[in-house]
Parts: C-alpha cells; structure tokens; sequence
C-alpha cells in the first residue's frame, strides 16, 4: 500500500476510534467501578490492553491487506448502534455493554471489509471478557455449584479423620461452622479462568480439537482449585479456628488460589506441546 494510502488509512482509523470512544462514554463509569471495586471482575482492566496489544502484533499484516466495504458489516453496525440505543434508555447494563464489540466488529467489517476483520475477530471476540456477567445469571449456577463444593469439600475434610457435617452451603465441625461463599464456589473466578484459558490456546497455536481442549480444561480447574481452597480452609480452621476462614488470610488464599490455577494452566498448555512433538516425532 502506497505511503498516502496507509496516511489516509490512519487518520481514518483516528476518527472512527474517536467517535466510537464518544459514542460508548456513558458506559465508561460503570464499568470502570465493577472492574476496580469487585475483585471478581478485575481482569476486566487488562482486556482492552491485551485486545489493542494483539492487533498491534497483527499490523504488518493489516497494512497488506486492501481494505474493502462489506455491506453485511453495515447491517450488523446499524443493528448494534439500533440495539444500544433500546438498552441504554431502558437501563439494560449488560446488553448496552454487549453493543460496545458488535458495534466494533461491524465497523471493521464495514469499513475495511473481511480480510482485515478476518485478521482482527480475535482481539475484537475476545473484549467479551471485559463484560462483567450479571449477577443473576451468577447466582443460577453459582448455588447448585456451591452446594457441589460443600459436600465434596465435607468428605475430603472426613478422609483427614476430621468430623464435619455439610448442610446446604454450610460446613458444621465440631466447635465452629463456615459458610461456603459463592466465591469459594469457584463461579466468580471462572471467567478469569476461561479468560487467560482462551488467551494461551491463542498464542499456542494448534488445532481446533487442542485449543477447545485448553479452553473447556478451565472450567473444571475453576472448581478443583477453589474446591481445593474450601477443603484447606476448613482443615486449617479446624486446628487454628474460625479466624482463618476470615480476614486476610482468606483473600490471600483466594490469590494463592489463582495463581495455582494459572500454574496448572500453563501445565496443560506444556503437556499439550509436548504431545505435540512427540506426534510430530512419530509421523503420528
């Protein structure tokens, strides 16, 4: 592309970000304030950055590729921007939300047509991760998955010789009892999972079967570790009291917590390589 092609190209790309910033400050404060102040959502600061760092990765390749109109990116635009509208007056936060990556994607495909958006769906698919889930939709699978993790938690603790009754979320010993949170479900903690799970099958590379693989293996690792975290909790409670259950040392478990997860991930993602080469290797 001519060095005046890609300067237009630019300034064009200048204005359209400008004016879809604009359009979208209404929902900069609400979101901003979920992601700062519930922990459960603070992975939503870097989505943003990890989106814009991805497509900055994929810029020699977007400068080759001429850029062409989709009349199916102006459908889906015009759509997006009807649809934030309708959910905005009638104070629909997540579907609003929702509209900030359909009104992105339709404005690629409109503008610089599929072999750019081709290029792009990742980084654009994945700022679905900076959208917090609404709390009902939470609460749905959060109960019967925190009812799962107490009784799992409650013969784990009784393979230890410790005595404990589990009743609905709550765990009864013998001096004490502790309610298993929604957080400790591992519910809350999920979305980061899946998250960090589909960035790792990006990068990695690999077939659809290996990365849907990666990305489905995270949602059992949610509740192992958090299942894991119950049962420590309550093992140490047992000896050193309630107190552990609280406190400090419970949000640090929720940070050792995720770092573990993390570590296993990366775990999957080296086996997975592993088995790879050996495939390779094999002529398999």
């Amino acid at each position: 592309m001519p060095i005046s092609g890609v300067t237009q190209m630019s300034w064009k790309l200048g204005i359209m970000s400008l004016l879809y910033l604009l359009l979208y400050a209404p929902l900069y404060p609400g979101l901003v304030d979920t992601w700062v102040n519930d922990s459960n959502n603070s992975h939503g600061l870097l989505i943003p950055l990890v989106s814009l760092y991805l497509a900055w990765l994929l810029r020699g390749k977007l400068i080759a590729v001429e850029p062409r109109t989709s009349v199916v990116g102006l459908t889906l635009l015009v759509l997006s921007l009807l649809a934030y509208f309708v959910t905005y007056v009638g104070d629909l936060a997540f579907p609003a939300r929702i509209t900030m990556i359909t009104t992105l994607a339709g404005l690629i495909l409109f503008n610089y047509g599929w072999g750019v958006f081709g290029l792009v769906l990742f980084p654009v698919l994945f700022l679905i991760f900076m959208v917090p889930v609404p709390d009902t939709l939470l609460g749905l699978v959060g109960f019967p998955l925190q009812l799962s993790v107490s009784n799992a938690s409650a013969h784990l603790i009784d393979l230890f010789g410790m005595p404990v009754y589990a009743e609905g979320n709550l765990l009864h010993f013998a001096r004490y009892s502790f309610e298993v949170t929604e957080a400790c479900s591992g519910i809350r903690s999920l979305v980061s999972f899946l998250a960090i799970g589909t960035l790792f099958a990006y990068i990695n590379g690999g077939g659809r079967c290996e990365r849907g693989l990666l990305v489905l293996s995270t949602v059992p690792l949610a509740i192992f570790v958090n299942l894991m975290r119950v049962t420590g909790t309550g093992i140490l409670a047992n000896y050193f009291g309630p107190k552990v259950a609280q406190g400090f040392l419970h949000e640090f478990s929720g940070f050792a917590v995720f770092g573990s997860g993390v570590l296993l991930m990366v775990g999957a993602v080296w086996v997975l390589n592993k088995v790879r080469l050996i495939k390779g290797t094999c002529g398999l």
